[in-house]
């Protein structure tokens, strides 16, 4: 049954509206579940409907909502304990708002431009280099990388959410100091990567004019490690240290 869930899940979006945005993609989501616990008929139809409600999240984070309802659906229809829909509504209404926030500052503002940087670096060093391998390459990289998380989310999301319920959502809380650690080091690695890629130009540049490339690699070490210092805030002696280490690495495979 969640494997059902999980592929439907993938189309959360797929009748999007300005009225009730998500609901339509929520109930049928939802729907292996509701046919499941309730015969069909009146009953059924009732259950649809409580979905078709407003609804509207982040669609990699829905998951872990969809599987916290199906649960809670699943204990209504043993129990017949109508206290359960007042928890069913609440509990959409308040997860989709809160997961909605978490899940925009990592996939939209993060995680997406992270891998779109990767795949663009990849696919304009191939054509710099006139490399054909290397614009493939970077298309796939873009494509596997950016779905790769989105994926497990979805996935495990779910699972959490139908094993756990409300205690899924303590676990997302507890787990939010660490995600906004891991964005804070993505948004490093990703800073750091465009300044090594406008070394790399910047030195093709030159050594077509008939300059040194490693000249300006040497010369531009420095403003890079500074680059990043200066753009993360807050930044420790020991981040500082890794940051270099990052960059010398990065350089020596480009130089």
């Amino acid at each position: 049954m969640l494997r059902q869930i999980f592929w439907r899940s993938l189309f959360i979006q797929c009748v999007l509206n300005f009225d009730k945005m998500q609901n339509t993609g929520f109930a049928t989501a939802i729907m292996p579940v509701i046919k499941k616990l309730f015969p069909p008929g009146e009953e059924q139809k009732k259950a649809l409907l409580r979905h078709f409600e407003h609804f509207n999240t982040q669609p990699y984070v829905a998951s872990i909502i969809i599987g916290i309802i199906a649960a809670k659906e699943k204990e209504y229809a043993s129990s017949g304990d109508t206290k359960i829909l007042d928890d069913i509504e609440r509990l959409k209404e308040q997860t989709a708002r809160a997961f909605a926030a978490l899940g925009d500052m990592f996939f939209w503002g993060t995680w997406r431009p992270f891998s779109s940087l990767l795949g663009i670096v990849i696919v304009s060093s191939g054509i710099i280099l006139k490399e054909p391998f290397l614009i493939g390459t970077g298309i796939a990289v873009f494509l596997i990388v950016y779905n790769l998380i989105p994926l497990m989310v979805r996935w495990y999301g779910l699972r959490l959410g139908y094993e756990k319920q409300e205690g899924a959502i303590e676990v997302i809380l507890k787990a939010r100091p660490m995600i906004q650690k891991i964005i804070w080091w993505i948004q490093g690695i990703s800073l750091t990567i465009l300044a090594c890629f406008g070394m790399f130009i910047s030195s093709k540049m030159l050594a077509s004019l008939g300059g040194q490339s490693n000249l300006i690699s040497y010369l531009l070490s420095g403003a890079i490690v500074l680059w990043v210092a200066i753009t993360l805030r807050r930044i420790s002696i020991s981040k500082l240290v890794i940051l270099i280490i990052l960059v010398s690495a990065v350089q020596a495979y480009v130089f």
